[in-house]
């Protein structure tokens, strides 16, 4: 190709020319590096973030050596309080009063019990002494005989004077509870 410029206007053209040649390999230049900066930007909040939970799942696996260790110690003090306080725990073959209470009231129909009398002894079976009022006979004759038919309960007491009369009477019961067999 032949250039038929004259040399002024050929020396204004290559400056111009290394003038463009200059600013278009800033602006690629400064394209790439943008490019670069988010890249690398991206990847230090992802290292940051990676390091975050890494830091984290230590902090969690101490923490649960931690808690295995609490754990194992808050145990110890469980068997040593359980040891110090057996005596103060019901033995099975103990009675507890609850119990027999609530066996004497869940029959009771519609008949009032008005006292409960609970006395035990260490050689005895306990005793429940009742007092109460009954509106028929008939309904006490059925409590009388839930009472006899309660495989927990030993003797039902009652006296001749609770049959005499027909309606709304007062009537008193004496209850042994089973004995239970000696702990092998």
């Amino acid at each position: 190709m032949i250039n038929l410029l004259l040399p002024n206007d050929q020396q204004k053209l290559r400056a111009d020319y290394r003038h463009r040649l200059f600013t278009v390999t800033g602006f690629l230049l400064l394209i790439w590096l943008v490019i670069i900066f988010i890249s690398a930007a991206s990847l230090y909040w992802f290292v940051r973030l990676r390091r975050a939970e890494a830091v984290e799942a230590l902090t969690s696996v101490k923490s649960d050596t931690l808690a295995a260790a609490e754990i194992e110690k808050q145990a110890a003090a469980i068997k040593e309080a359980n040891i110090l306080t057996k005596h103060l725990r019901a033995e099975t073959t103990m009675f507890l009063p609850v119990a027999v209470i609530r066996r004497l009231t869940d029959r009771r129909g519609s008949i009032t019990i008005s006292k409960i009398a609970y006395s035990a002894s260490p050689n005895a079976p306990p005793m429940v002494k009742l007092a109460g009022k009954s509106p028929t006979r008939q309904e006490f004759l059925v409590y009388l005989e839930a009472l006899r038919t309660d495989p927990g309960l030993d003797e039902i007491d009652s006296p001749v004077r609770n049959l005499i009369q027909e309606k709304n009477f007062s009537f008193t019961l004496g209850v042994t509870v089973k004995f239970p067999p000696a702990p092998k």
